[in-house]
C-alpha cells in the first residue's frame, strides 16, 4: 500500500508531459501514490482543504494554505512550491505543525529575466502601439508609432537576488547602465555585472527604467506608491514581474495617466486575476499587462517540476532540502531528520 498520496496542483502540468510523467514515476516509486488535481487557477480555501485528505505532500503553485485549512489535516509533511515565492502560505502554523516548506528558488530566473527585458523593451518602444497603428491601417503614421529612446540608458534593479543579477546581465549586453538596490550590498556582483549599490530614493530618482525584483512581505507591500512614483524621471518606466502586492496599482494608473512616469507593465496583480474593469486596462498607451507568466517558459517548467519533485521526496525521505523556507521547523521538530541527501 502507498505511504500516502502526493498531489499534483500545478496549472501548466499538460504542457510538460514528459516531465509530469518521470515525476510522478519517481514519486510512485518512492512508495507514494501520485494524484494529480485539476488546477485552472489558484484554488481558493475550501478547494485547498479538498485535497488534503491522506495527503502527505502537495506539488503547488501560489495557492493559499492558511492556517484553517491546514489544520483539517496531520498528515501533511510537505508543501513544495515550484516556484519561489512564498507568501500564500502559513508559514508560522507550518513550522509549528512540522510542515517543510520548500521552494525552487532561483530555477527559473533566467525566464523571469528574459521576459522583464522583453517586457522593459515593448514599453520603452511602444510595441504594442507600433502593432495597433499597422493593424489600423494607418501606415502613414508609423513615424510617431514608437516615439520611445534606444535602451543604453540607466536600469535601475530593486532587489539584486538571482533574478535581478540575471537581468543586469542581459541589460548589460544592450548597453544599460546598472544600478541597484537591496537589504544589503552585495560586493561580488557589483563586479561580476559593473553594478552601482545606491539608496531606493536615489535609484527612482537617477533610473530610466525601474524593474522590480523583491519578494511580497509587510516591508515591501506598495513598495512603489504615489511618492515613489513623483521621484521618478518623467521620462521613466516601470516592470514589475515580482509580486502585485509591490506596487499600488491605482497610483500606476495615476500616474502614467498624468505624465508623471512615461509608462509601466505589470505581469503580476494584487488580486490575481485582476478585475477586468481595472483601470490600468483603459490606458491606450503606456501600459502593458500580461497574466503572470513571466517565469513559466517551457524549459522552466521542466527545471521547476524536476526541482520541485527533487524537495519533496527528500523531505518525505528525510532529508533536509536544499531551498527550505522555513528552516526553524527542523528545530522545532528533530524527528522529521535532515540527513545528507542521497
Amino acid at each position: 500500500m502507498p505511504e500516502g498520496r502526493v498531489v499534483y496542483a500545478v496549472n501548466w502540468l499538460d504542457s510538460v508531459p514528459e516531465q509530469a510523467a518521470l515525476s510522478m514515476e519517481r514519486v510512485r516509486r518512492a512508495g507514494f501514490e501520485a494524484y494529480v488535481h485539476p488546477t485552472p487557477r489558484n484554488l481558493n480555501e475550501a478547494e485547498v482543504i479538498g485535497i488534503l485528505p491522506n495527503t502527505v505532500g502537495v506539488i503547488a503553485g501560489s495557492h493559499r494554505f492558511t492556517a484553517k485549512a491546514l489544520g483539517t489535516t496531520n498528515k501533511l509533511r510537505a508543501i513544495s512550491r515550484h516556484g519561489a515565492g512564498f507568501e500564500s502560505i502559513d508559514l508560522d502554523y507550518c513550522t509549528e505543525h512540522g510542515i517543510v516548506v520548500t521552494n525552487a528558488f532561483g530555477v527559473n530566473a533566467g525566464a523571469v529575466a528574459e521576459f522583464t527585458l522583453a517586457l522593459i523593451l515593448a514599453v520603452v518602444r511602444d510595441i504594442p502601439g507600433a502593432a495597433d497603428v499597422l493593424r489600423s491601417g494607418n501606415w502613414a503614421d508609423r513615424g510617431n508609432a514608437s516615439p520611445g529612446t534606444t535602451l543604453g540608458r540607466t536600469l535601475g534593479i530593486i532587489g539584486f537576488g538571482a533574478i535581478g543579477q540575471a537581468l543586469a546581465g542581459q541589460a548589460r549586453g544592450l548597453g544599460m547602465k546598472i544600478i541597484y538596490t537591496d537589504i544589503r550590498r552585495i560586493p561580488e556582483a557589483e563586479a561580476a555585472y559593473n553594478a552601482t549599490f545606491v539608496t531606493r530614493e536615489e535609484l527612482l530618482k537617477q533610473a530610466d527604467v525601474v524593474s522590480l525584483h523583491v519578494a511580497l512581505n509587510p516591508n515591501t507591500h506598495h513598495m512603489i506608491d504615489e511618492a515613489q512614483f513623483r521621484l521618478m524621471k518623467r521620462t521613466a518606466v516601470l516592470v514589475n514581474t515580482s509580486r502585485g502586492g509591490v506596487v499600488n496599482e491605482d497610483a500606476l494608473y495615476r500616474a502614467i495617466r498624468d505624465g508623471v512616469i512615461a509608462g509601466g507593465a505589470l505581469d503580476v496583480y494584487e488580486s490575481e486575476p485582476p478585475a477586468t474593469d481595472s483601470p490600468l486596462f483603459t490606458l491606450k498607451r503606456g501600459f502593458i499587462g500580461t497574466p503572470h507568466v513571466a517565469g513559466v517558459s517551457s524549459d522552466a517548467k521542466v527545471a521547476m517540476l524536476d526541482a520541485a519533485t527533487t524537495n519533496l521526496l527528500d523531505v518525505l525521505q528525510g532529508r533536509r532540502p536544499p531551498k527550505v523556507t522555513n528552516p526553524a521547523v527542523y528545530e522545532r521538530h528533530p524527528e522529521l531528520g535532515a540527513g545528507s541527501r542521497a
